[in-house]
């Protein structure tokens, strides 16, 4: 389909084909979330409760809408937004001001109602993570909803130091570096990616991936020990190889500055080559006993996913950018399988 332009408002009317309105909604994240959730469950014996499965579907949802939505707001120029962003600013006002509030009251109510409290209260840590995502990232340059996302992370931050062991002198230290820590990330006011500790994308990979982990390492009946920091590892690793490879192409296709474009290309290849490393050592690490030993299928299954993502971009070049997105994201997917025949 052709893309078509409305010159009465300017936005670029853009039409997404039918293989595209999983991303365009923010449906692919979720349905990866939970495809990895269901397949270290079934890795580890662990039956997981339908609401457990539900509320990471439903917040991995949430979290990558409201990151698009606050993406779309702030654009210096809808014109040139890509589809799915263009999507979400034509629609702005109802995913702000309807849908997310709704996903936001489900996701409360879910937890407060079917979600184990131990495992509600580490939820909602990973949440406090989630918020300060936000706030550094995707709320950049948009004032009300960079203070507002940091006021929420900091009001979780004191409710879950409320329910932490010690005394009330510990508590307060505490929460009085929290405060210091959320003033000068305000007052620092992240605007610039390049100029970031952390890129986005292994930002985010690093919240996915313990988005994936949450319920196993709650309920899992063996030793979270070096096995689990492992599997979180080889996790990051490969969804942080998907996000990098999505950044580095889309660099590349708006024509960035030199230097952008090679220092994100490094960095996607940096963070493959880490990936395949960390998969050998587990590999090796798992066949001398020293770890767990389903761990040589999970690091069998890794190197297949890196291969899958590693071909995707090798074909990037033939590829619109949404096709890349489709292709990169099913890469993740490729290791499910063997996890499910082991």
């Amino acid at each position: 389909m052709e893309e078509t332009t409305d010159q009465s408002s300017g936005i670029e009317n853009r039409s997404p084909r039918w293989w595209q309105w999983a991303h365009v909604l923010s449906l692919e994240a979720p349905l990866v979330a939970v495809a990895w959730q269901l397949g270290l469950a079934d890795l580890h014996g662990v039956q997981l409760f339908p609401s457990v499965v539900g509320i990471l579907g439903l917040t991995v949802w949430w979290i990558y809408a409201l990151d698009r939505t606050l993406d779309a707001m702030r654009a210096e120029s809808p014109a040139t937004l890509e589809v799915h962003h263009a999507f979400y600013y034509r629609n702005r006002w109802i995913w702000a001001g309807l849908l997310l509030p709704v996903g936001a009251v489900g996701i409360a109510w879910l937890a407060i109602t079917a979600i184990p409290e131990g495992l509600l209260w580490q939820g909602m840590t990973l949440g406090l993570l989630a918020m300060l995502y936000l706030a550094a990232y995707s709320a950049k340059g948009m004032r009300w909803s960079h203070a507002l996302l940091l006021a929420i992370a900091g009001l979780g931050a004191l409710v879950l130091i409320r329910q932490m062991p010690g005394g009330q002198d510990f508590k307060l230290t505490v929460s009085l570096v929290v405060i210091a820590v959320l003033v000068a990330v305000y007052l620092r006011k992240v605007d610039d990616e390049r100029r970031t500790l952390l890129p986005k994308p292994i930002a985010a990979a690093i919240i996915f991936a313990l988005g994936c982990t949450l319920a196993n390492r709650f309920f899992a009946p063996w030793d979270a020990g070096i096995s689990s920091r492992l599997e979180e590892l080889m996790l990051v690793c490969l969804f942080a190889s998907n996000l990098t490879g999505i950044r580095a192409l889309e660099i590349e296709r708006k024509g960035g500055e030199p230097r952008r474009v090679a220092a994100a290309a490094q960095l996607h290849q940096g963070v493959f080559w880490l990936g395949g490393c960390v998969a050998s050592l587990t590999l090796g690490l798992a066949m001398s006993g020293m770890a767990w030993d389903r761990l040589t299928g999970m690091s069998m299954a890794m190197v297949l996913g890196l291969v899958a993502l590693a071909v995707v971009h090798s074909r990037r070049q033939s590829m619109s950018e949404a096709a890349y997105r489709f292709w990169a994201d099913a890469g993740t997917l490729v290791p499910i399988p063997v996890l499910l025949m082991l």
